[in-house]
């Protein structure tokens, strides 16, 4: 159990443009789910950004016997750690969180049986990991999604000191970013009325999701990724979605300084991996 301020020219070219057309139906029940993986432009920091896609899916264990109803994913969300053989193979998981107690502190978060291994040394293949690689990998602590009501980011924020925890920009419902170590990060265009902020662990890296309040089950969205200052973003794309922009924020994991995840379909399948490498305020030294 384990628990703004730019101005960017639109490039979308090649693998980039992530234009998804095709509707993939998902049998269940008797009932079909459309998995319409979202449409992503990446409109800076191309070069950090690679598309993954998984062999196969995330499989249930044996032990995770709850009845998933037609219109819900098995999984909702990435677990990540690093290979115990190598610092540049990232493990993923996918997960769900469940409350079978329906208490306030009852919330467990329910995992694949099988673990995939992406080799970020260059090629970025992907493979489903060997068994024993996930229980031997080394923990990642700190990563979270960029749904700010998860549990997980909850968990996040309380362990952070005070002066490390972001606090909201605006009046209101409506925010225009949110305030983080001394400075400001603020949302990219007015119509973004509702913002959640992420960073990693070291504070190094730092994003920006913006989408309209009053469209929550459906429409576009934006993210904006800096390192450790507003007048420094290294990333930024646009996105649109026919299914709750909630449910693809979930999707949207920081890794860590390094690491930034977009799942792009509901699937956990398709995803734009960004990847900074060394870490987000060395790559340029």
């Amino acid at each position: 159990m384990r628990s703004g301020r730019y101005s960017q020219s639109n490039k979308s070219t090649g693998a980039w443009a992530l234009l998804a057309e095709v509707l993939i139906v998902t049998m269940a029940c008797g009932q079909s789910r459309v998995n319409t993986p979202i449409s992503v432009t990446v409109i800076q920091g191309q070069q950090f950004s690679h598309p993954v896609q998984l062999p196969s899916g995330f499989r249930r264990t044996n032990q995770d016997t709850r009845e998933i109803r037609w219109f819900e994913p098995i999984f909702d969300h990435f677990a990540f750690r690093l290979s115990a053989s190598s610092p540049d193979a990232l493990l993923l998981e996918g997960c769900r969180y469940e409350n079978p107690s329906r208490t306030a502190d009852g919330e467990v978060e329910v995992c694949s049986a099988n673990a995939f291994a992406i080799d970020t040394t260059g090629s970025y293949a992907v493979q489903e990991a060997k068994p024993g690689d996930w229980e031997q990998g080394v923990s990642l602590d700190g990563f979270l999604q960029m749904y700010g009501g998860s549990s997980r980011y909850f968990r996040e924020e309380m362990k952070r000191d005070p002066f490390l925890r972001p606090y909201p920009i605006g009046r209101g419902l409506e925010r225009e970013g949110y305030g983080f170590r001394g400075k400001d990060f603020l949302r990219r265009s007015k119509w973004l009325t509702a913002i959640n902020f992420g960073a990693s662990a070291d504070g190094k890296l730092i994003a920006l999701a913006g989408y309209d309040r009053n469209k929550p089950s459906h429409g576009p969205f934006t993210l904006d990724v800096f390192d450790s200052d507003p007048m420094n973003r290294i990333a930024a794309l646009d996105a649109e979605s026919a299914t709750s922009v909630e449910d693809r924020l979930r999707r949207i994991s920081i890794v860590n300084s390094r690491w930034l995840v977009v799942g792009v379909d509901l699937d956990l399948r398709q995803m734009l991996l960004f990847d900074f490498k060394p870490s987000a305020g060395e790559q340029k030294k």
